[in-house]
């Protein structure tokens, strides 16, 4: 009776440890994922880029925050995808 108890808990610890493993996998990746992203997305408003463009410096009229614009639709559309990345692993 204790060899049988003692091979099921055996069995079901095995168990835990492969699905814990691959479970931990995936968090890893996701966690590699949003990184990424969110290297992107700061790369996006790099201060040291924007001080030495001349496009920032200089106003065209009315499309005076037409870079800023641009820059800020494309870290906030980054943003987005980093964080629906890190939600996909809970």
């Amino acid at each position: 009776m204790k060899i049988n108890n003692l091979l099921l808990v055996g069995i079901l610890s095995v168990v835990f440890l492969v699905i814990s493993f691959f479970y931990a996998q995936s968090i890893i990746e996701y966690g590699k994922s949003y990184k990424d992203t969110m290297h992107e997305h700061v790369e996006v408003l790099d201060f040291n880029k924007r001080l030495l463009s001349s496009k920032e410096w200089l106003a065209s009229g009315f499309n005076s925050d037409y870079e800023w614009d641009k820059k800020r639709v494309a870290s906030e559309s980054l943003l987005r995808e980093a964080e629906s990345r890190i939600w996909l692993c809970y």
